[in-house]
């Protein structure tokens, strides 16, 4: 394994700083888009985690009772149960 000696270090930053000297638009550009990449995660990771707050305190906010969600209308239903063809908004014309 080849050591990097203190000597190699500086000449690989002169060598850098050099080529963003001559490259300034594109080292500026680039820096522009991480800036505005950093900028739109950290935007949607709050928007995300205001979203899941808000809807925290909403729940919170029935107390101690109990929700019940339900694909169907909840009580007590006679006959048999309803298929999709009684849901259906065209008549069955069999």
């Amino acid at each position: 394994m080849m050591k990097l000696f203190r000597s190699d270090i500086l000449e690989n930053l002169w060598l850098a700083l050099a080529t963003l000297r001559a490259n300034k638009m594109r080292s500026f550009l680039t820096i522009i888009g991480v800036i505005i990449g950093v900028v739109t995660v950290m935007l949607i990771a709050s928007i995300i985690s205001g979203i899941d707050t808000a809807f925290t305190k909403e729940v919170e906010s029935f107390g101690t009772r109990s929700m019940y969600i339900s694909k169907f209308n909840p009580g007590i239903h006679v006959g048999p149960p309803l298929t999709r063809r009684a849901h259906a908004k065209e008549p069955d014309l069999r």
